[in-house]
Order: C-alpha cells, then structure tokens, then sequence
C-alpha cells in the first residue's frame, strides 16, 4: 500500500513535470514564431533600406542634373544680358542718328 501511494506520487510528478514540459514546448515554439516574425520583419526592413539608398542615390545624381542645368541656365543668362546690352548700345546709337536726320530734315524742309 505505501509502495502504491509513492508510485501514485511519483506518478502525479512525473505528470506536473509532463504538463511543465508541454508549457515549455508551447513556450519555446511560440518564440520560433515570434522569431520568424522578426526576421521576415527584419528582411523587410532591410528591403525598405536598399529602397531608400536606392531613392537617395537617384535624387543625388537629380540634383547633380538640376545643378548643371543651373550652370548652363547661368551661362545662357549672362549671354542674353550681353546681346540686351549690345542692342541697347545700338538702339542709342539709333536715337542718335534718327535725331541727325531730323536735325537734317528741319534745315532741308526750312530752306524750301
């Protein structure tokens, strides 16, 4: 009788200790879940990363085309300023002239 009452003990141990081991493994794997959600996590953000790199490199060599176009814009800016000047400097020279003629005209048209 005591034989069966330490065997019915042990056994009650034994089924503590099976039901502790089955809280292990649902432990254990939900931390495997839990970890592969991490690393598909982790993967993804790895993705976005090389996105954004790629994102970051393509608006450098942007910017690199805006500023060179700028340059040129520049250039084509103080070209323009060159010829408006150059007409400008002409045109005086017009109003010279155009003021000669009238100064001509007048005499010619007081002497008929």
């Amino acid at each position: 009788a005591a034989q069966d009452e330490e065997l019915a003990a042990q056994r009650e141990t034994v089924n503590g200790q099976d039901e502790d081991l089955s809280g292990l493994n649902r432990t254990v794997a939900s931390q495997d879940e839990a970890l592969a959600e991490l690393k598909d996590t982790m993967t993804t953000q790895e993705g976005n990363l090389t996105t954004l790199k790629d994102i970051v490199k393509f608006q450098s060599e942007n910017l690199a085309e805006m500023e060179e176009t700028v340059r040129t814009q520049d250039a084509n800016l103080a070209g323009l300023n060159e010829i408006v000047t150059a007409v400008k400097a002409v045109m005086t020279t017009q109003d010279g002239d155009l003021a000669g003629l009238k100064d001509t005209l007048s005499t010619l048209v007081s002497k008929v």
